[in-house]
C-alpha cells in the first residue's frame, strides 16, 4: 500500500498538485514507518526524498533539507554509494543547501554527486554537465564568476560533446531528433 501512495504522490507532484503529493507521501512514510523491516530501508528512505521533494516543491527549503538528511543514511546503507539514487540524493542535498542560504555546505554534495555520476557514466555525459552547471551557479551565488564561468564553460562543453553524439549516432532522444 505503501507504494502505491507513493506512486501517487510522485503523479501529483508531476502535476502540480503539491497538497495532494503531500497527503499521498506522508501516508506512504507513515506506513513505512510503521512497518518497514530493517532489510527494507530503501523504501523508508524513498518515504523520507519523497517528503523533501514535496516540500522543494512548496518552497520550504528546510524542511526539505530535514528529510534529505534523514533519506541519506537509510539509501547508502541499502544501496551503496555509487549508484543514480544517491547521485540524485547528493544533488538534492546540494540544491537544498542553496536554497537556505548554505552554499558553502552544498559545495561538498555537488562535488559528492559528481563523483558518483562520474563512476556510473563517465565524464562525457549529460549527467556530468548538469552538475557542472549547478556548481557554477553555486560560484556564481558566492560571488565567484570566474570559477562560475569555468564551470559553465565545461558544462557547455560536456553538454556539446554528449548532443553531437547523440546526433551524429542518429540517436532518437525524447521523441524527436536532436537538432
Amino acid at each position: 500500500m505503501a507504494k502505491c501512495y507513493s506512486n501517487m504522490a510522485h503523479v501529483f507532484l508531476r502535476t502540480d498538485g503539491l497538497d495532494s503529493a503531500r497527503v499521498y507521501a506522508e501516508k506512504a512514510l507513515h506506513i513505512r514507518l510503521d512497518t518497514t523491516a530493517t532489510d527494507d530501508c530503501g523504501a523508508l528512505g524513498q518515504s523520507y526524498y519523497d517528503m523533501a521533494r514535496v516540500e522543494q516543491s512548496s518552497s520550504h527549503a528546510q524542511k526539505a533539507l530535514e528529510y534529505l538528511l534523514q533519506a541519506l543514511p537509510l539509501i547508502s546503507e541499502c544501496k551503496g554509494e555509487y549508484n543514480e539514487s544517491m547521485a540524485e540524493l547528493c544533488n538534492s542535498l546540494a540544491v537544498a543547501y542553496v536554497k537556505v542560504d548554505s552554499v558553502r555546505a552544498a559545495f561538498s554534495w555537488y562535488e559528492k554527486a559528481l563523483e558518483i555520476e562520474k563512476k556510473l557514466y563517465g565524464e562525457e555525459s549529460a549527467q556530468v554537465a548538469l552538475l557542472y552547471s549547478n556548481l557554477s551557479a553555486a560560484y556564481y551565488d558566492m560571488k565567484d564568476c570566474r570559477t562560475a564561468i569555468e564551470y559553465i564553460n565545461m558544462s557547455i562543453e560536456k553538454y556539446k560533446k554528449v548532443y553531437s553524439d547523440i546526433q551524429r549516432l542518429n540517436i532518437p532522444y525524447r521523441g524527436g531528433k536532436v537538432q
